[in-house]
């Protein structure tokens, strides 16, 4: 599920890849790790239901423009997603 990101919530990306420190015992994320997030994504697969990611506008385009040239939106990466795991859903996982 794709939804407007709130304010306050910044981007997972960005966090990850610049991190954050502690000083005097009081965690504070780098500069750059706080852009706000444009778009938040909430997964209803099995795998990872209920797992969130928050994007900025730059890491969005990041995560669906690939390096091989290939455009694959957010929306169309959840949607496939939920149509791989249609078949486990209506026939049950075999264990």
């Amino acid at each position: 599920m794709i939804t407007t990101a709130k304010a306050g919530v910044f981007c997972d990306y960005c966090k990850d890849a610049w991190g954050g420190r502690r000083v005097n015992g009081v965690f504070t994320w780098h500069e750059k790790a706080q852009r706000q997030a444009v778009v938040t994504i909430t997964s209803v697969t099995i795998k990872a239901k209920g797992t969130v990611r928050s994007y900025c506008g730059e890491c969005r385009n990041l995560v669906s423009n690939w390096p091989d040239g290939t455009v694959f939106p957010l929306a169309e990466q959840v949607e496939a997603a939920i149509k791989a795991e249609s078949p486990i859903l209506k026939f049950g996982a075999s264990q």
